[in-house]
């Protein structure tokens, strides 16, 4: 670098990679985050069909994109931790080149372009740091670009100060590589193709507030032969992404809409433009006032609010202004220059989110989308405050900007890790209830419990927890959302229609007779439906509707090698009621008294087996009844009606459940008690599936 750090010595480097390692990097440490979303997918791919298999894996959205599946798939398979170092790793990377490109482009205004750095690396727009497999890409490509635009501009000072005119053929090698990187990073991933046209706004904003050593017009040319590599690195790129990829995922929608009705399209182009820039600034910022919903974890987030606002004020208040590092004289403070660079640099982030409309938002799973902002949201706030607060208020508000995403950033570790509990909840449910499926089987839901998942990165946890030997590209099983499914697969079919689905190079084949439903509520327990769970309350009509097709026959309860969720689910939690519950409903399936009669004793004598929901205590109240304990058959079935939406399912589970050889006339007792109505042609029970 050609710029020496004076004052502050590298004290602000380290800094700025210490506060983003422990904002990002605690909870990983602490053992909090796991797979999330499409992590799942990548991972699961590369366990199927080995790292050379990506190339058609990304062939339909990214298809130069596999070089960082492939390599971090070949180095570190199935483990969580090395991917969520790597992306934190590539952040930091991201926030020190970010840095020393502003301090050679604003050498004067150190405090504010330190502030730029950290509001950089902090942003709380994008919360998609946990999701680590599927945007080290994206990250990866942030940090080509960066390191890209550090390089030109460290070519562009030393060329300016005439120390390299002896070398001008190392400069042409290293610019080549330079735009070499960029181009890379583009055909890597689109998401930072604006960014190439922030490149002339640096170039200015540097050649602009030095001393005037050109004319404009010579500034005009210096700025066109610096940007001109890199010009036709994005020119080439956009070319292939337009007439040779041909818009295979994301249609240029706006352009279209451009050419059938311009009127039209600028003015849906003008309120895009409008509401996207408030949300990556404006509502990125508001959402960072929101503290955690659990009142024990409030301390921990007003501490870290607290000690982050102290060593960032003391950080920045270190730090002089309008200290040339180079000793050059200059026109101006840059302050002017790098407001209008941050707005320009947040249009230009907007030109592939505006093009195809695609959503921008602070909430999953778009908040995606905001990550190229952040570039322009660091300077446009920096340069803001530098221009609104006197010196010696500077850092107290630069220091609330940045404590304020640190904040948010400990929300959101939040959010992750109670998401890693309830998939590790669900899917040990799962394993307790089903120690096999049958090939084949297709998993429905309408109320899947996760705010971070789909069905697609549903899909390989099953078949990796059902089918570990599984090779190749075609499952074993399929989970549905019903929600999005629906329509395509179930709305006008008949029991026994194929279902086949394809997800980028993986295939399935079932059929809608080879269904089991499911349903779950976050900090309940597992249910599986069947004929027999017809008056299931609150349950989704669609779903509701397939209970006729769902059956326990798809569960194999003589496994001789239960299934195991995925070692990135996490361990075995413990084995509360739902554990218990689960083994009830298995009893249930196989008609195992003996079963009943030991986990109804271990629940007579352990009081504290309860489930948080009475809802979940109706095989309680079934088992109690099958080996004719009447009065702990009543208090169960009393807990479960402290709810009364529940009796209606009760009675219903009472009148068509049985054991063979259970107590007679237990069952009936209980439900004339609690006052259910007989059905239709009385009592008769049925003989469990």
């Amino acid at each position: 670098m050609a710029l020496k750090e004076k004052r502050v010595g590298l004290t602000f480097p380290a800094a700025l990679v210490i506060v983003t390692a422990l904002t990002y990097g605690i909870p990983v440490l602490l053992g909090w985050f796991g797979f999330y979303g499409d992590d799942w997918i990548y991972v699961y791919n590369n366990r199927l069909a080995g790292p050379g298999s990506f190339a058609d894996f990304v062939r339909w959205d990214r298809p130069y994109s596999a070089w960082i599946y492939s390599l971090t798939g070949a180095v570190f398979g199935e483990a969580v931790l090395p991917y969520h170092l790597l992306i934190l790793l590539q952040r930091i990377v991201a926030a020190l080149f970010f840095y020393w490109t502003l301090r050679i482009v604003f050498p004067t205004a150190v405090r504010t372009v330190q502030g730029a750095a950290l509001i950089f690396a902090l942003y709380p727009g994008f919360k998609q740091q946990p999701v680590a497999v599927q945007f080290i890409l994206h990250f990866a490509s942030m940090d080509f670009s960066l390191i890209s635009m550090w390089l030109m501009m460290t070519l562009l000072n030393d060329a300016s100060g005439g120390e390299n005119r002896a070398r001008r053929s190392l400069a042409i090698v290293l610019t080549a590589f330079s735009a070499a990187l960029a181009a890379f990073g583009l055909f890597s991933c689109e998401y930072f193709t604006g960014w190439e046209f922030v490149r002339p706004f640096l170039i200015w904003a540097y050649l602009s507030s030095g001393p005037d050593f050109q004319s404009f017009p010579k500034r005009v040319r210096t700025l066109f032969r610096v940007w001109g590599p890199y010009l036709l690195a994005a020119a080439a790129f956009l070319y292939w992404r337009v007439f040779i990829f041909s818009f295979q995922t994301y249609r240029p929608k706006l352009l279209i809409e451009l050419g059938e009705s311009p009127l039209s399209g600028v003015k849906t182009l003008a309120a895009r433009i409008f509401s996207d820039l408030s949300v990556v600034t404006v509502e990125s910022y508001r959402t960072a006032f929101k503290q955690p919903a659990a009142p024990e974890r409030r301390w921990a987030f007003y501490l870290v609010l607290l000690l982050a606002a102290v060593f960032l004020t003391l950080l920045f208040a270190s730090a002089t202004e309008n200290d040339p590092e180079d000793g050059r004289t200059q026109k101006t403070d840059g302050t002017s220059a790098m407001i209008l660079t941050g707005i320009a640099a947040l249009i230009a982030a907007g030109i592939p989110f505006w093009a195809t409309l695609l959503p921008i938002e602070t909430r999953f799973p778009w908040d995606r989308s905001t990550i190229p902002f952040s570039f322009g949201a660091a300077l446009l706030i920096a340069g803001s405050i530098r221009a609104a607060f006197r010196p010696s208020a500077a850092p107290l508000a630069l220091a609330a900007v940045c404590a304020l995403s640190i904040g948010a950033h400990t929300v959101n570790a939040f959010i992750y890790r109670d998401e890693t509990l309830k998939l590790n909840d669900y899917f040990w449910q799962l394993a307790w209830r089903a120690p096999a499926l049958q090939p084949g089987t297709t998993l429905i839901s309408a109320d899947i419990p996760l705010d971070r998942t789909s069905d697609n990165d549903l899909t390989p946890i099953v078949n990796w927890q059902y089918a570990p030997e599984l090779r190749g590209t075609a499952y074993a099983y399929k989970y549905f959302d019903l929600h999005l499914r629906y329509d395509d697969f179930f709305a006008s079919s008949s029991p026994g229609s194929p279902i086949e689905h394809t997800y980028r190079s993986h295939t399935f084949r079932g059929a809608t007779d080879q269904v089991l439903a499911l349903t779950y509520k976050a900090g309940g327990c597992l249910w599986t439906l069947t004929e027999r769970e017809r008056e299931f309350p609150g349950l989704d009509p669609d779903l509701a509707a397939l209970i006729p097709i769902s059956s326990n026959e798809r569960i194999e309860l003589n496994a001789s090698a239960p299934a195991l969720p995925p070692a990135a689910i996490g361990p075995e939690p413990a084995r509360s009621y739902c554990y218990t519950f689960q083994r009830l409903r298995s009893a249930e399936q196989a008609d195992n008294l003996e079963a009943a009669r030991r986990l109804a004793a271990q629940l007579e004598n352990d009081p504290e087996l309860r489930p948080g929901d009475p809802f979940d205590y109706i095989p309680a109240v079934l088992a109690f009844a099958a080996i004719g304990n009447e009065t702990q058959a009543r208090r169960a079935a009393e807990f479960v009606l402290t709810h009364d939406g529940n009796r209606a399912f009760l009675c219903g589970q009472l009148t068509r459940t049985a054991y063979s050889g259970e107590v007679p006339g237990t069952r009936e007792a209980v439900s004339s008690a609690i006052g259910c109505v007989p059905e239709s042609g009385g009592n008769e029970v049925q003989s469990p599936q």
